[in-house]
Order: structure tokens, then sequence, then C-alpha cells
């Protein structure tokens, strides 16, 4: 599955300010999306994505917010969420639930198609203070389940147990660093990270405490660029770079410490910093002109990958997994949603605290004055005590089922492909060919290397077949001369099946007809010429009347001389004339030959000596020398080149004589006829039949 980034250049009102990138930011392409409303917002514009199937995105634009669900090429408008002057950053919980924060907060169940706004104000919620109003907005956000989230407005962390409906401030109502707005926030359980202008700040306690992280980031130096970086649900591992050192630092113990992982150029303006694996990171400059630096070895080397824009605001993506499966053993499939689904536990009280499902307050372990009212658990989530007695919020986190695709094509390329989301994968792995419902033809599957599916069309699989050949009806044409010799076609012969044919291509041989029985074979175009009732009638064997007066005279005859064979005979029409009955000698053969568009008709006399026990023909053609022999090792008449012992052609047809149209081509000819000498067939009647060619001619018969 393709794991696809964003990155929104803003101001824009002309140019196509968003890119996207599907190998981790090293390249990015230039899309001009359907449906978003651009305006000069500032930093008042954000993006979301699905950390489960990357193809859905989420945009704010001001008060304006969008989503996408086709990896950003068209955006509808969302609803609800109600914001006057505007969001700054997006965040999806999972799935299905997205918050986004500014002036105020809005929350959707459904991907960030709908929201609901609860009337949060900031400035009202931060409570007096002599910070412009205009600087009490809600920066950063981060959830680190469905229930269980953090937020800042302005130097203030606000947490809410109750997937963003209700928040209550932290810390003891402190800010955690006087004057430093939080830009970035991250926590896991009793582990909160946040960063700000100041420096690095990290509690194991749920937020009771916050302490300065000591070294290696730089702290004490003023900046309100730093940058933290979660990647998705990688328990505690996070990366953070400060725009006063160039140096990239990756924490392995939710924040508590710190390690230089990488250098980086020198930046002016840290606008975010994202992390994909553990060497995949790019950093977004977002001084104007802004850049995005991207390094696949942890920042020893980068390189600008998209530069000479004016504002950036980019993503991270989540898991990347396989379509057709949930994204890790703890999600399970559910049919009726068609969702994979995660039941999390949630902590509600802090440590230190018991909950109580009465009065559903926290109780102090120690001072059981020390009472306080948490946040409830989201709506749709069930309220528990737990093994630690601090109270539990099940919730169901919900990660998006990707169906994969697949394509079928048409065996016989005449038919358009279909698109569809059926389960096909064990069809795919085999690579069966399918008959579906509702069309005649064979499919081949292909399983679609995409996150999308351009259409879905759903199918039901009537039947299963190794391969196209053996899925389209065929046939089987056994030659009349030979049984062995078969030609297989797809051709609808079905009504000549049990008959006898001649075909165009190899006019010379009869072919009967019979159903197609094997799973190996190759399809041949054959078009039939002739129909017959039988082969006997197709093609009739060939008998040779000897001249008992003339050892050079004979006749050819198709007339059925079977019984006769070895007699000797007197025919109507030759008087005086006797002819004893012969198989064909093959003493003689009339070979016709195509080489490069010149035809030559050779009558060719049969060798004296033998070869494997059959007759070899030795002829010429415009001074080269060619021979036709029977090789016994693999049952077969070859034609030779004899002077470059090239093989031109063979015939599988195991005859005696080779009379046959039936040659294959191998090389060097177009193509090869062969016959007997003798082009007339005679139709005989017989006279009278004798033992020998002396009781015919003397009429002295013994």
């Amino acid at each position: 599955m393709i794991v696809r980034s964003y990155s929104l250049f803003l101001p824009s009102s002309t140019d196509d300010p968003l890119f996207i990138s599907d190998d981790f930011g090293q390249t990015w392409t230039n899309i001009n999306p359907v449906g978003l409303s651009f305006a000069s917002y500032g930093n008042t514009a954000s993006i979301t994505v699905d950390p489960y199937n990357s193809y859905n995105s989420v945009i704010t634009l001001g008060p304006q917010v969008f989503k996408s669900t086709d990896g950003g090429y068209n955006y509808s408008v969302s609803t609800g969420a109600g914001s006057a002057s505007g969001f700054h950053r997006s965040f999806h919980k999972d799935s299905t639930h997205v918050i986004v924060v500014g002036d105020t907060i809005g929350l959707s169940t459904d991907g960030g198609s709908t929201f609901t706004n609860y009337g949060y104000n900031p400035v009202v919620e931060y409570g007096p203070t002599m910070v412009s109003p205009s600087l009490l907005f809600i920066r950063s956000v981060y959830f680190e389940n469905v229930a269980v989230g953090y937020m800042n407005i302005y130097d203030k962390l606000y947490r809410s147990g109750d997937g963003g409906i209700t928040w209550t401030v932290i810390y003891g109502d402190n800010p955690i660093e006087v004057g430093y707005p939080i830009t970035g926030i991250s926590s896991e359980g009793d582990y909160i990270t946040v960063i700000n202008g100041n420096g690095i700040y990290h509690s194991s306690d749920f937020g009771v405490t916050f302490n300065l992280v000591e070294g290696p980031f730089p702290s004490g130096t003023p900046s309100d660029d730093n940058a933290l970086n979660n990647p998705w649900r990688n328990p505690g591992v996070l990366y953070a770079k400060a725009s006063t050192a160039n140096n990239v630092y990756k924490s392995i113990d939710y924040g508590a410490s710190w390690t230089v992982v990488g250098t980086t150029p020198s930046f002016t303006y840290i606008d975010s910093i994202h992390a994909y694996t553990g060497t995949n990171l790019y950093i977004v400059d977002g001084t104007g002109p802004a850049d995005i630096y991207t390094s696949t070895d942890s920042f020893s080397t980068s390189t600008i990958t998209l530069s000479t824009l004016n504002r950036t605001v980019a993503n991270d993506s989540g898991y990347a997994y396989d379509c057709g499966e949930c994204p890790n053993i703890k999600f399970t499939y559910n049919p009726v949603t068609a969702q994979c689904e995660l039941v999390e536990e949630i902590t509600i009280c802090n440590m230190g605290y018991l909950y109580d499902p009465v009065t559903k307050t926290c109780i102090s372990t120690t001072d059981p004055e020390d009472v306080y009212t948490p946040s409830l658990c989201p709506p749709d989530c069930t309220t528990t005590l737990g093994d630690d007695q601090r109270g539990r919020c099940e919730c169901i986190e919900i990660a998006s089922f990707i169906p994969c695709c697949y394509r079928l094509d048409d065996c016989a390329e005449v038919l358009p492909s279909i698109v569809t989301q059926t389960d096909l994968s064990d069809y795919a792995s085999a690579a069966n060919v399918l008959n579906i419902q509702g069309s005649d033809a064979c499919w081949t599957v292909t399983k679609i290397d995409d996150s999308l599916c351009s259409e879905n069309v759903d199918v039901i699989v009537t039947e299963v077949f190794e391969s196209c050949e053996t899925c389209n009806p065929s046939y089987a044409l056994y030659n009349c001369k030979d049984t062995g010799v078969v030609i297989y076609t797809s051709e609808d012969l079905e009504a000549s099946l049990g008959k006898t044919v001649q075909i165009s291509e190899y006019p010379s041989e009869c072919w009967q007809i019979g159903p197609n029985t094997k799973t190996e074979f190759t399809l041949e175009e054959v078009t039939v010429a002739s129909e017959f009732q039988s082969c006997a009638i197709c093609n009739p064997p060939l008998y040779q009347l000897n001249n008992c007066f003339n050892d050079d005279s004979f006749i050819i005859t198709d007339s059925d001389l079977l019984n006769l064979i070895g007699k000797t005979i007197s025919i109507q029409g030759y008087p005086g004339l006797c002819f004893t009955v012969t198989e064909p000698t093959c003493q003689c053969l009339s070979i016709t030959l195509v080489i490069d568009g010149d035809t030559e008709i050779f009558t060719v006399n049969a060798s004296t000596a033998l070869v494997n026990g059959r007759y070899q023909y030795v002829f010429s053609f415009s001074g080269t020398n060619y021979f036709i022999a029977w090789d016994i090792t693999l049952t077969r008449w070859e034609l030779y080149n004899s002077d470059t012992a090239t093989l031109l052609a063979y015939s599988p047809v195991d005859l005696k004589c080779i009379y046959s149209s039936y040659w294959i081509i191998v090389t060097g000819v177009d193509s090869v006829v062969t016959a007997s000498c003798s082009n007339t067939l005679y139709d005989i009647n017989v006279d009278q039949v004798f033992s020998d060619c002396e009781c015919c001619t003397t009429k002295n018969c013994k």
C-alpha cells in the first residue's frame, strides 16, 4: 500500500499549491485538487492524513475544512466545524475520529466529512491574563488514542479524556514555561513531552510535574520555531529539531533523554519535522522561500526535494500495510462495519488517584479530601474500573480496511477490463482464469498495485480454470493419417464435432474433430474449408497399380482396394492390361517448396538406400542442396539444407510415404507440400481378380 505525503504551499490564489509524494518525500508531484478554495490564510492552514489510509486527508484553510478520499485529487467541503478566524492544526486520532483546532475545536466521527463544535473558546478557557487575545489560540494538538489527547493554549497544556469534548488545564493551571507558546506535543500514558521556544519539557507522572530536559537539545535560547514529531503509534520514539542548532535529535524513552542522530542545514524558521521510519525523515523550513529537506539516513545527509515557495505546512502518515489486511495482529476485521477495530483501555485518573464509579470522581490515595472530577469517557466508549482502580475507558480505535483491487481481463482481448474489490486473492496468487456470473468470457485476474479502485464491480465466480486455453471452449483436430498428430483450436467447431474436415492451412490433410481434454496445449487458428462424414471419405487411402508388362508404369487410385492388396487385377477401360495392387511404394515424391516467395515443384525419385527403414529424397533448388528423411528418434519427417545441416521444416505425420501438407516450418522456408508424383487419382472399376501377373496375362492360372 502506498503511503502518501502532502505539502501545502501558501498563500496561493493562482498556482497549484498542493504537492504529493509517494516515496517519503524523496520526490514531489504538483497537483491541482478540485474543490479547494485557496486564499492567503497564513498560519491558519493544516493537513492531516488518515494514519491507516493515506489517500484520505483533511485540509483546513482558514475557517474552512475539506476532505479527500482519492489521494488529494478531489476535495469536498466539510460541515459543522464552526471556526471564525481559522484552524491552525488538524489531527487524525484514527480513521474516523478527526479533530481540528484553532480559535475553537471541531470534532468528527466520520473521517472529517462532518464536525461537531462544542463551543470551546480558547480566550475564555485561558482565563484572565495580560497576554494578547490574538495569541490565545490552539496551536498544537496530539491524541495518543481516540479518548486521551492534549492541546495547548499559548503556554498552557490541556488534557481531554473524552475525545476532545471537554478539556482540563493540567500542571496546576501553570504555563509549562511562561511566555513560550507550545509548538509540539506527544504523550503515551503517564509520559508527556512538549516543546517550545525554550526547549523540551518532559513529564513522567501524567502531567503533575514537568522538567526541562538537559542537553543535548538546546535550551535557554528563545525561539518560536522548535519542532517535535512522534512517528505514528511508535511508542517512546520522538524526533525534534531546533532552529538554533544544526542537529536532528531522537528520543527512545518517551522524551526523557535525547541523542543527536544527524545534522541539517542551518534554518531560521522550522515549520515541522516528520519521521516515517528510523531513517526516513524530512524537515520543513518555513522561511520564505520555503524548502523541504529530505533524508534517508537520519540526516547524515539531506537533499532539498521541494523549494522556492512561500509558506509550507506538511503532514505525517501512519502505517503502510497491504490491502485486504488489518494494520497488525492487534486489530481484528469487523465484517459488519467493514473496518479494522482495536479495543483500547485508557486510564481515567492521574497517578496516585483512584476512580469512584459512583461519584465519577478521582480520589487521592493519600488524602481522601483531594478529589477531582476527570473527563468522562467519550460517548462511544465503555467505562470500567481497571486492575489498578484508576478507571478505564474501553474505546474502539478504527483503522480503514482497504479492500484489494483486482483487474479482470478478457482472455480473448475483446471485452473491456473489469475492476473489482471482490476478494479474488486466492485466484490472483494461483494465476487462475475465471468464469463469472453474467459473462461467457474467460477472465485473467491481476491484483492492482494501488490503494484506490477506479471503479468497483461486484463479481461472482462460477468456475475456475488453470489457463485461458482450458477456460475457453477448445477442440482437438486429429490427423486422419496419424492420430498422434493433433491441432488444438478455440475456433467454434461445436457443430462439426465428430466429423472430418479439411482446413485451409493444410489443404491436403483431413482432420477428425473432437473435444479437447488436455490441460496443457497450444492454440492455433484454423479455417474450415470443407466437411466430411469420416476420414475415409475425406482422405481415403491410396493404392498403387503396377503394370505387369512395364515395371516403371503404374497408376494411383483412391478406390477401395484394401482387400485386393497383393492380388493382380484387370480393370475396365484398360483391356488386355494387368495390374498388381500394392500400397504406394514411395519411390517418387512431388515436392512443392516456397523460399522467399519463389516456388518450385520437384519430382524426386527415392534414393536406393533406405534411411531408418524409409526412403530418402535428395534434390537441389537455386544452387542449394536439400534432403528429406525420416528421423526415427523424433518420429518425424525432416527437411534439411544439406549444405549447412540446417533443419528447415518437419512433419510429425507418421506415414511410410510422406504425402502431406502438414509441415511445421522451423526456418528458411515459407511452405512445404509433399505428394505423390502421380498428380492424377484414377477412379477404377475392377473387372477380374487373379492370383498373380502370369495368371492374368496368360490366363493360365494354376
